[in-house]
């Protein structure tokens, strides 16, 4: 019987677009949440470049650099957490595949239909299978 991990996350596209992002389910109010994914990232070199307090929407933006590109991760008050890149899907994929390895994070399935719109119906395959990374 395996142990059950203490955090959890989908690797999903952004609604209405292909771009991957990565959203965590569960765990982020846990204390070591942030040290154990900061622990988890050590095997990209990630590097946080800044931070924003963005107070009008009670959240915390995270800057961050890495062997793999730049990201960013968002952190509100209701424990929501994403992690997402404009300019390097690579960064994305890549934290997916550290995240995997982790004894601590557990990927969920997802069904990719849900985060389609009218718009990208049909440019991409469906199913459960992210696109491929570019």
């Amino acid at each position: 019987m395996s142990a059950i991990k203490p955090y959890s996350y989908s690797f999903r596209p952004a609604y209405g677009s292909s771009d991957m992002l990565i959203e965590f389910n569960s765990g982020t109010s846990k204390e070591s949440f942030m040290e154990d994914l900061a622990e988890a990232l050590k095997a990209m070199n990630a590097k946080v470049e800044s931070n924003v307090d963005a107070w009008m929407n009670d959240e915390v933006w995270i800057y961050f650099n890495s062997d793999e590109g730049k990201f960013m991760l968002t952190k509100d008050i209701w424990g929501f957490v994403f992690i997402m890149s404009d300019s390097s899907q690579g960064a994305i994929y890549a934290i997916h595949e550290v995240l995997q390895k982790s004894d601590k994070f557990e990927s969920d399935k997802v069904d990719f239909e849900k985060y389609r719109t009218d718009k990208t119906k049909g440019k991409e395959s469906g199913g459960d299978e992210p696109p491929h990374k570019s």
